[in-house]
């Protein structure tokens, strides 16, 4: 006897039960042959060439351990027939009998697998668990995975998965425990396996590896992680829980980091002196083998830096740059006592001739590269000739010597040009630095001679009473106490020289990229000494709002210098008024989301705009909520610049919003659209467009935009007599409108609006032309979405405004009296330096011949026609269908007898345009 392919027999199942096998032969007759399990039996005296037919006739042992048994005997099968025609010699048959389980059972087993394949210290990880069913019958009931993560392991979020319920763990514990009622179903050839494995993050611990006293042999680093699954209707019995349990070896990964300090080295030793102060916000990037930036910091009050999170290897540069000015700097230092170091490092003092350190190395188990450092000396600062004090905004340029600029393949951080900076954190005030690229690249020149040139902001240059020295600086003769320690100094300090210390400077010098010197302290006196200062204006996008509404303000920070250099940091400090509340997430700087305002005193907000360069303008944005009480405060904003830092503050700007109740108003809305009306029926059918981007006026200069389905509205009007134009530039190009009502008093281009307390007044303007230009434009503009500006065209120039003019009261029929000239507009300068004038009205241009509307048609009803999409001009017409229709068509009374007699060229409200 023998299994059948896929069955499993638990291994306490010993017993080999006897069974008979009888051959019924067409001449031998009937013979029979008992025998064991896994052994053989024979049947003798059968005669060649006859048919004998086998069958399993009797069984003993049948019953197995733990309750299994074998198949009946008429359950056997018979391999390879069961009737079988004799050959000669010996004739084989095999017997198979199944042996069966108790019952049909559930069997489930549990497996692992971990991503990233090496898990790295303070980074998280991923495990995936997956629960299956070998059993012959499906899982019932609920059943349990628990995760025993290992000591440095714990849960960083609690898994989301369809079917499982986690909400037994919790994050940070080292355990997890997951339930699930989900039917697995029976096992076929493979086990079945839950629709939905159980994804676990977990969060690595910091220095695990040395936590953990592992050794720092590569590969060594590793933890197991155990997880078991139980339930589901399972015996609990070895022969079906013994793979309920998996364990998961995973690999772990030490990172290491590298450290130094940044100095203001005075005697230039490379060696830091007691007396030589650090040099905090400096920047430090360090790049891998590729060449690939992995890491950055700044230094702080002290000096120091470390880059953390670095991959155990080689082949690890760091370089040095100002952040202000962008400008790299060189001859740093590697030195660390436990080796690692660039190479090419000095032995002893480990000055690296070069602009970065390079070919750095990282052992495992989270070692630190230390001493990896810079010792700090511009090749000069920029000053100014009569306060000796540096100045921001200079251009200084590397130029080869015949002028031309060097190409940035030739300097450190690709850059052969750079302006100063002063007040930057981590920048050397009026310091400008070169670095040639050692070795040279092939189209650069390397050693040779090489000039400077200084640009102010005022497009001035050197100073004109302290010049540069004539001739070419060589080394050792031009130097102070000539070549020392691979550095030639040009004056003593590293700072600006004082009123009664050398000046001597030089424009041209030989500079040597692999041999040296450095030049260093080749100070630069310009004449250009103005200071940074700085102005604000604020607006709000709605002079009136509701309780309940949000406001949008905008604050613009301009230079009001032309110094030309870089500020920083720049911050808004904005006090709000009563009731009023920011809406967070909202702030923007040029279209940019910013980090959350800081709460000063009150109800004042800090916000923090960044680096602000020359002939800049920062443009800041955000929104408040208008609450309960605002109606009783002031409604002003003040808001006024600062260089964070500095005693360096703009004017304060303000503005303000008026605060009414909301819907208890006594003020009216209109509301309408501007559209395309094709068949002449003064309604928008639902094939006719709205126009985007028509700009509409009312008479105090407060206009409306149209969005992109041509819909418009405005509210907190006085409940009066207004009016509304529609600007025709902002209209599609050769577009007409007409008359909609009586209240376009015979103008399409003009609307009455008799407003009442708290009405929502309905006004529309039609354009009837329907030309296929003005409907293609209209298709356009309505592909561009809500952009929330007016479109305009060329052939018309915008509406123009003139003085403020007093309100309409009502429309009369008679004429109305003289009024007296408006007052001039009243001229201020702004913070920004624009002239404002106080609020504009707009005007009606002088009127022509009145628009009729077309004759009235009877017709029957036809299918409507769409405008040609075609580059053409032509008018898309309905013709009457009825011939009779031309008979009952009434000749058209003149528009002017259809509406009232008004003198509309003498209405004191709306004047004619000048011009």
């Amino acid at each position: 006897t023998k299994l059948y392919s896929g069955d499993t027999v638990p291994s306490k199942v010993t017993t080999q039960p006897t069974i008979g096998v009888q051959a019924v032969c067409s001449i031998s007759g009937t013979k029979t042959t008992s025998f064991t399990a896994g052994t053989t039996g024979t049947i003798t005296g059968l005669v060649q060439g006859e048919t004998c037919t086998f069958n399993e006739v009797s069984m003993s042992g049948e019953k197995l351990s733990d309750g299994y048994t074998l198949s009946t005997p008429n359950q056997a099968v018979f391999a390879p027939a069961k009737v079988m025609l004799l050959a000669a010699n010996t004739n084989a048959l095999t017997v198979t009998n199944r042996v069966l389980p108790p019952n049909p059972i559930v069997n489930l087993s549990i497996r692992k697998s971990h991503s990233p394949s090496v898990f790295t210290e303070g980074t998280i990880g991923t495990y995936s668990i997956i629960v299956s069913n070998k059993g012959s019958a499906p899982s019932n009931g609920v059943y349990t995975v628990t995760d025993y993560l290992p000591s440095g392991l714990t849960i960083a979020a609690i898994p989301q998965i369809p079917g499982w319920d986690c909400s037994a763990s919790s994050i940070g514990s080292n355990q997890l425990s997951c339930s699930s009622s989900v039917v697995i179903s029976a096992a076929g050839s493979q086990p079945a396996d839950h629709p939905n494995p159980i994804l676990l993050s977990v969060k690595v611990a910091a220095n695990l590896v040395k936590s953990n006293g592992l050794s720092c042999e590569p590969g060594s680093h590793s933890v197991t992680n155990i997880v078991v699954v139980k339930g589901g209707g399972e015996l609990d019995v070895p022969a079906t829980n013994a793979d309920n349990r998996y364990e998961d070896v995973t690999p772990l990964q030490a990172l290491g980091a590298i450290s130094g300090e940044i100095w203001i080295d005075i005697n230039h030793d490379r060696q830091r002196d007691s007396s030589e102060l650090p040099k905090a916000g400096f920047v430090v990037e360090v790049l891998d083998s590729k060449g690939t930036v992995v890491g950055t910091a700044v230094t702080d009050v002290n000096g120091t830096y470390r880059v953390d999170g670095l991959l155990p290897g080689d082949g690890y540069s760091v370089r040095f740059k100002d952040p202000s000015t962008g400008a790299y700097y060189g001859r740093p230092v590697s030195r660390d006592p436990n080796g690692g170091n660039d190479p090419s490092a000095r032995p002893g003092t480990g000055v690296v001739e070069g602009a970065m350190i390079r070919q750095l190395s990282i052992p495992a188990c989270g070692v630190t590269r230390t001493h990896q450092s810079l010792p700090l000396d511009p090749q000069g600062v920029v000053y100014c000739n009569n306060t000796r004090k540096p100045v921001a905004g200079v251009k200084v340029e590397l130029l080869d010597a015949v002028g031309r600029p060097v190409p940035s393949s030739c300097l450190v951080g690709g850059g052969s040009s750079m302006t100063t900076s002063v007040g930057q954190l981590g920048g050397l005030d009026g310091a400008y630095s070169f670095l040639l690229a050692n070795p040279a690249p092939a189209e650069c020149q390397g050693a040779g001679d090489y000039q400077l040139r200084v640009t102010t902001p005022d497009g001035g240059s050197y100073s004109k009473l302290i010049r540069p020295q004539s001739g070419t600086l060589q080394a050792p003769q031009n130097c102070t106490n000539g070549v020392k320690n691979g550095i030639c100094a040009v004056q003593t300090q590293e700072t600006a020289p004082s009123l009664e210390q050398n000046t001597t400077y030089f424009s041209h010098l030989y500079l040597d990229p692999k041999n040296g010197p450095d030049v260093v302290n080749n100070h630069i006196p310009v004449d250009a000494c103005e200071m940074p200062r700085i102005a604000i204006d604020k607006k709000v996008d709605r002079p009136n709002a509701e309780i309940g509404d949000s406001v949008r303000y905008t604050v613009l920070v301009k230079r009001a210098d032309t110094t030309g250099g870089v500020i920083g940091a720049v911050v808004a400090n904005d006090f709000l008024p009563l009731g009023f509340s920011y809406i967070a997430g909202s702030a923007q700087v040029d279209g940019k989301h910013i980090a959350e305002p800081q709460t000063i005193a009150g109800n004042g907000l800090r916000f923090t705009l960044g680096l602000m360069p020359g002939n800049a303008v920062l443009k800041l944005t955000y929104r408040v909520r208008i609450g309960i009480g605002s109606d009783r405060g002031s409604g002003i904003n003040r808001v006024r610049a600062c260089l964070e830092g500095a005693d360096l503050c703009s004017n304060e700007a303000e503005v303000k919003v008026k605060v009414t109740g909301g819907v208890f108003t006594e003020a009216a809305c209109v509301v309408g659209k501007v559209y395309v009306d094709c068949n002449h029926n003064q309604m928008q059918d639902p094939e006719e467009l709205g126009i985007p981007g028509v700009r509409l006026y009312l008479e105090d200069g407060s206009f409306a935009i149209t969005d992109v389905e041509g819909k418009y509205s405005r509210c907190g009007l006085t409940p009066t007599t207004h009016v509304m134009i529609a600007d025709p530039s902002t209209l599609p190009k050769l577009s007409r409108l007409i008359v909609s009502s009586n209240r376009n008093a015979g103008d399409a281009q003009s609307l009455f609006l008799d407003l009442r307390r708290g009405d929502l007044h309905r006004a529309d303007f039609i354009e009837g032309s329907c030309t296929a230009s003005v409907v293609d434009e209209v298709v356009r503009r309505r592909h561009r979405g809500e952009i929330g500006v007016p479109q305009y065209h060329e052939d018309k120039a915008p509406l123009k405004m003139a003085a403020v003019l007093a309100p309409v009261a009502a429309v009369v029929a008679t004429p109305p009296e003289p009024v007296a000239p408006p007052p001039a507009p009243i001229e201020q300068a702004n913070l920004l330096g624009r002239v404002v004038s106080e609020p504009q009205i707009a005007c009606i241009p002088r009127r022509t011949a009145v628009l009729t509307m077309p004759e009235p048609v009877i017709m029957k009803p036809v299918k409507k026609v769409r405008p040609t999409t075609a580059n053409t001009t032509q008018k898309v017409v309905v013709k009457p269908t009825n011939p009779a229709a031309k008979k009952m068509i009434k000749k058209p009374k003149p528009a002017n007898s259809l509406l009232p007699q008004l003198q509309m060229q003498s209405a004191p409200a709306l004047p004619d345009c000048a011009g």
